[in-house]
């Protein structure tokens, strides 16, 4: 998934929220240290989208690898929250 304009407007929104709440700003990452994420398959057909909103974790996709479920809501609040103001906006137009 490419960094688009739109992707990185969607994730300065995104990063916004994380910092409401009290939480890191948002980096993007280098897309080449991406998997291959379903995103990345629908990507080309919208304006804009994100990719990582789920567990973070380590090792992904080997014999290795965990998962952070301290991660689980805080990333359930910033995505619960950025649907609801993507909401909002599309209301408003």
């Amino acid at each position: 998934m490419a960094l688009t304009q739109g992707n990185l407007d969607l994730l300065a929104q995104y990063s916004q929220i994380s910092q409401d709440l009290g939480y890191n700003v948002v980096e993007p990452a280098n897309p080449r240290n991406a998997g291959a994420a379903d995103i990345s398959f629908a990507a080309e057909h919208v304006d804009m989208s994100l990719d990582g909103l789920g567990l973070m974790g380590s090792g992904a996709h080997t014999k290795n690898e965990t998962a952070d479920l301290t991660s689980l809501n805080k990333n359930i609040e910033k995505a619960a929250i950025l649907i609801y103001r993507l909401a909002k906006q599309k209301a408003k137009h």
